[in-house]
């Protein structure tokens, strides 16, 4: 993955870089209008498959002056958004999805000096490189009365990839962290399109489109996208089947219906703090989830979460300390006494 920046200023017309290789793809770069003095013009891209060379195009339909020119190599846990911090004007990088109206503006934003805002708006990023089967982590920040909905999907459908798009409702003025993880599929396009949508009026920054590493979660498989459970097994009367009914973001999750599932030999260190974190919803009974000895139905910290009936999704993020004197063969169990349903879930050292 590069990262293409210059200074641009575009005195007439219209004015764009494009990468093109010389396997006949591009790498489009992102049109602006008359600038008021040169910005700092950016583009993320990963070379595509088949590609060994490739052009700096400079397209003007008008005037331009163009100076410190930059190519440069990122390592695969940079962001792959452009103007994710939206420090740069909203053209770079993003554009109207429907009627024109967000903007990147001055406020007291997250990190930075400023927000995306958009009002009863929509904003759009096209062009994303995704790279199939990589699991991906879209996280920002937010706040404001109105409600987004945060899409990820192929540059062209207009419909989520997962079929799940809407996070959260009217916030206050605090700043409040959101993500979504999901595995982009191995048919999924190479130019993925994020899409945000506003009802009302809302404040955003801080987004980022990361590849997840291996050593993310310990985890084999927390987001049940495969339709199979990989890693998980039966515990209890009962084995959870995935199902996309279970979902609370991406293609599946897990549904329990008085049963139970088990995460064998996770690789957990001895004195170590974990952060445990998933989604569950609770139509009928109980739900508990225990990080313990794969010998002993205990919890670690004898502090297994119990959940009652929930009115829709709920998330929960539990910090816990491995004892010092564990050596080997921790699990992680989910039980339910009704009916409930798991997503998302996530292991992840400190």
């Amino acid at each position: 993955m590069y990262r293409l920046s210059a200074a641009l200023e575009c005195l007439r017309g219209d004015c764009t870089l494009d990468m093109v290789f010389n396997n006949g793809r591009r790498a489009l770069g992102f049109p602006l209008t008359v600038t008021e003095g040169p910005i700092g013009y950016e583009r993320v891209f990963r070379v595509p498959d088949g590609a060994s060379a490739a052009d700096l195009v400079l397209s003007v339909d008008g005037a331009a002056l163009l100076d410190d020119v930059r190519l440069e190599p990122l390592p695969d846990a940079t962001s792959i958004l452009t103007n994710g911090s939206f420090e740069a004007p909203f053209s770079l990088g993003w554009r109207p999805y429907g009627s024109a109206g967000c903007a990147s503006v001055a406020a007291s934003a997250w990190d930075g000096g400023n927000v995306l805002r958009c009002v009863d708006r929509s904003a759009q990023q096209v062009g994303v490189p995704a790279r199939a089967g990589v699991r991906y982590r879209l996280s920002w920040h937010r706040r404001g009365a109105g409600s987004v909905e945060v899409r990820v999907g192929d540059a062209s459908s207009n419909a989520d990839a997962f079929g799940r798009a809407t996070f959260g409702g009217s916030l206050g003025e605090a700043w409040v962290a959101e993500d979504r993880i999901f595995t982009w599929p191995a048919n999924g396009s190479p130019d993925l399109r994020v899409v945000l949508r506003a009802a009302g009026a809302v404040e955003i920054d801080a987004l980022k489109l990361t590849a997840l590493s291996a050593g993310e979660s310990v985890l084999t498989e927390g987001d049940f996208d495969d339709g199979v459970l990989s890693g998980w097994s039966q515990y209890g009367p009962q084995a959870c089947a995935s199902s996309a009914l279970a979902a609370f973001d991406g293609a599946g999750g897990a549904a329990c219906s008085n049963g139970g599932m088990q995460h064998l030999a996770l690789p957990v260190a001895a004195g170590r703090a974990y952060r445990l974190r998933y989604a569950w919803r609770v139509d009928t009974g109980l739900l508990s989830a225990r990080l313990g000895l794969g010998t002993s139905n205990a919890d670690f910290e004898d502090a297994g979460l119990v959940s009652a009936r929930t009115d829709g999704w709920a998330q929960r993020d539990r910090r816990i300390v491995i004892p010092t004197d564990f050596a080997s063969d921790a699990r992680l169990i989910f039980r339910a006494t009704g009916d409930a349903r798991i997503d998302q879930v996530r292991l992840i050292p400190e």
